[in-house]
């Protein structure tokens, strides 16, 4: 798994680090990093939003199988999977999918973040290892913690350059220390990962990274129960909605460094503009009245082969 983490690390600490060279900023390196994760995902989202005017659509011809064969449940599921089939609609479209997709995303952005020497500034090997080693003789590094050495670096670099390390130069001292006094966020280091035990400022990401989900899911989740009732029984976007995404978010705050919950609290943001704007872009009505005018313009289609077939067969 390690492997699969370094694989990831590598694309992405050369993301994080071309926006690092033209912004000097690392905050605003993970924004646009968020950004660009966001227009990556923008197809699915918009399939999203069609998806659901199609299941509006849907709903209409499911209650009239489910009038038609009351009492019969295992004909009205019958009925039904063959209606989707018919139709080629996907029920669970709207579920946790895109929230999926973004794993990878996330697993290569800890990666990079936990190997900044490495993926980010790209020092030489011989320099990372100089430094790696030499943390572990200036403080006590726990097992945990040999893990993120190079974040232990950046904590411990006024040691480290009292010191003096054997194969670090003055230049790269000046480039590390850079980029340490770039890795904070009013005070908040986010290269640090806060401690369940210990409370500290450090908690404020990960809380605000669980609201910030709750929130945006819950506005999205009101949005689509209002254009379709049927939709508070979806048990795909229930889960999503009010717990796997705002624990997911609170969970893995806890568990990683904070870059990465800045990342989630500036991708749910995003993700609230992201579908106010399809929302008026994309409105469910118009969608759902074409949806209506393709249905019957293949209906009459398909009566006109019908006829003409038949005419032929005379």
């Amino acid at each position: 798994m390690s492997g699969f983490y370094e694989m990831l690390a590598v694309p992405f600490g050369y993301v994080i680090g071309f926006f690092y060279d033209i912004t000097h900023n690392y905050l605003l390196s993970i924004l646009f990093i968020t950004i660009l994760t966001r227009l990556i995902l923008l197809p699915s989202a918009m399939k999203q939003q069609k998806s659901s005017a199609a299941q509006m659509r849907m709903q209409s011809k499911v209650r009239r199988i489910q009038e038609m064969y009351k009492g019969d449940q295992r004909k009205i599921n019958e009925e039904t999977q063959a209606l989707y089939q018919r139709e080629g609609f996907n029920p669970m479209s709207s579920g946790c999918l895109p929230m999926l997709i973004q794993f990878p995303v996330m697993i290569g952005l800890y990666s990079a973040i936990r190997t900044p020497l490495t993926n980010v500034l790209h020092l030489g090997s011989s320099v990372v290892t100089a430094l790696t080693d030499a943390v572990g003789k200036v403080t006590e590094v726990s097992a945990n913690a040999r893990v993120t050495l190079e974040i232990e670096v950046l904590n411990h670099l006024d040691k480290l350059m009292e010191t003096g390390v054997n194969g670090v130069s003055g230049a790269d001292f000046e480039k590390v220390v850079a980029f340490r006094d770039r890795f904070q966020l009013f005070g908040i280091t986010l290269s640090e990962s806060p401690n369940i035990k210990e409370p500290s400022i450090l908690w404020l990401l990960p809380i605000i990274s669980g609201i910030t989900a709750l929130g945006s899911s819950i506005f999205m989740f009101l949005r689509q129960k209002k254009q379709n009732p049927a939709q508070g029984n979806n048990a795909a976007m229930l889960g999503c909605t009010f717990l796997m995404g705002p624990a997911m978010s609170i969970y893995f705050g806890f568990m990683f460094p904070g870059g990465i919950s800045l990342y989630w609290i500036l991708g749910n943001i995003l993700s609230f503009i992201q579908t106010v704007v399809l929302n008026i872009i994309y409105k469910p009505e118009k969608i759902l009245a074409q949806l209506m005018v393709d249905e019957t313009v293949n209906a009459r289609a398909r009566e006109k082969s019908i006829k003409n077939t038949a005419k032929y067969r005379e």
